[in-house]
């Protein structure tokens, strides 16, 4: 049998906002070689691992023109339910979401649970708020024997500690039986050897944030037969200078640090009177600071405020 895996689609319509391009339509573009991989391959399945869509509404138009081009292929998807598709980060929450109508709609459409063959047993492990606790508790196991085994798991599933307090689980921490451990919800692609069991992230294809401007957008080609695994990366996918707006972020940057800096420096003034905008606008006169930073700093002050 083979497999094709994809993660982190990250489908909608309006751009993201450090992108240029028309990110929908190059979407749309990466979707028809990820199905045109998959034919030439003879797949039995394309599985997804999860937030296909950037959330868990989008608007029926795209749902059709996403159905329509997964039906004119004859080819069955499986999907997992990743944090963008949920309602309230629960499946139970998420019967009345765009990717739940999709599965509910085409017969080609299936979710993402057990895929057991003679000699190959697959199960798809859906996001919820507390998976990277509950992994670090109980594990990822299984009961099979003499098949390789894989795992879809969509969870934040990290090489070292994360500075910050997202919830995510160090991959050395991981207690498991399975062969193969696919991990999505990383945007960033890593492999890693544990023991007996292979953990890899083949990244986003749905490339939406500055850091991820590197990311080679690829499939994952599995035989099961020879257990090859093969990661193609997609050949209609643009180098990210090409795709994002890499002027535009760097007058971001050197906005903000204007404004952080005037701010820093209003640490040092003792103020007259409770007119705070008053004063900011005489500090900015005297400092020649520009305008546009000035009316950003009072604004930040209404919302303080409110």
């Amino acid at each position: 049998m083979k497999l094709l895996y994809l993660q982190d689609f990250h489908l909608l319509f309006k751009a993201p906002i450090n992108r240029k391009d028309n990110y929908y339509q190059s979407m749309l573009l990466k979707l028809d070689e990820i199905l045109s991989i998959a034919k030439k391959n003879k797949v039995s399945y394309i599985l997804d691992g999860g937030d296909f869509f950037e959330s868990p509404l989008v608007s029926n138009t795209i749902v059709d023109e996403i159905l329509d081009k997964i039906e004119r292929s004859k080819i069955e998807w499986e999907m997992l339910f990743g944090n963008h598709c949920m309602n309230s980060h629960h499946i139970e929450h998420s019967n009345a979401t765009s990717l739940a109508h999709m599965i509910r709609r085409s017969k080609l459409i299936g979710y993402l649970d057990t895929i057991e063959e003679d000699d190959f047993f697959l199960k798809g492990y859906e996001y919820k708020h507390d998976i990277e606790s509950k992994i670090k508790e109980e594990g990822l196991f299984h009961d099979k024997k003499d098949k390789t085994t894989i795992a879809i798991v969509h969870a934040l599933i990290t090489e070292k500690p994360l500075p910050y307090s997202a919830m995510h689980i160090c991959y050395k921490d991981i207690k498991t039986n399975y062969n193969y451990i696919l991990v999505a919800h990383n945007h960033h692609p890593f492999e890693f050897k544990l023991k007996d069991t292979t953990i890899l992230d083949i990244g986003c294809i749905g490339r939406r944030k500055i850091d991820e401007q590197n990311i080679e957008p690829s499939v994952l080609l599995i035989d099961t037969s020879t257990k090859k695994f093969e990661i193609i990366k997609l050949k209609g996918a643009k180098e990210g200078k090409m795709v994002f707006d890499l002027e535009r972020i760097k007058k971001a940057k050197s906005f903000e640090s204007n404004i952080d800096n005037f701010i820093s420096s209003l640490n040092s003034v003792k103020l007259a009177s409770l007119d705070i905008r008053g004063r900011v606008e005489e500090i900015a006169k005297e400092t020649k600071v520009e305008k546009e930073i000035v009316d950003e700093v009072i604004n930040r002050i209404g919302r303080y405020e409110t």
